[in-house]
């Protein structure tokens, strides 16, 4: 029986993101606060700019997945309808 490995592709995408996606959403965390520090802005946004980054991010991903999700769901349902 032969393996065709899309299991193996799937785990690896799932283990990249889970490495990857922190990295980056403290990278942006990082250049936001640098942005507000550079800006001037009150000490009390400087504090929870990295909080609120990363808060913001993750919630901004799920939503723009489920939404993508529903628009290919409707894409799929229009193109069956289609003669």
């Amino acid at each position: 029986m032969k393996v065709a490995g899309r299991d193996v592709l799937a785990t690896w995408k799932v283990l990249i993101s889970l490495g990857v996606a922190p990295v980056v959403y403290s990278f942006y965390a990082f250049l936001v606060t640098a942005v507000t520090v550079k800006a001037g802005v009150p000490w009390k946004w400087r504090l929870c700019m990295p909080f609120l980054t990363l808060t913001a991010l993750p919630i901004m991903n799920y939503a723009a997945l489920k939404f993508g999700e529903a628009g290919v769901d409707v894409l799929k349902w229009i193109h069956l309808r289609s003669p």
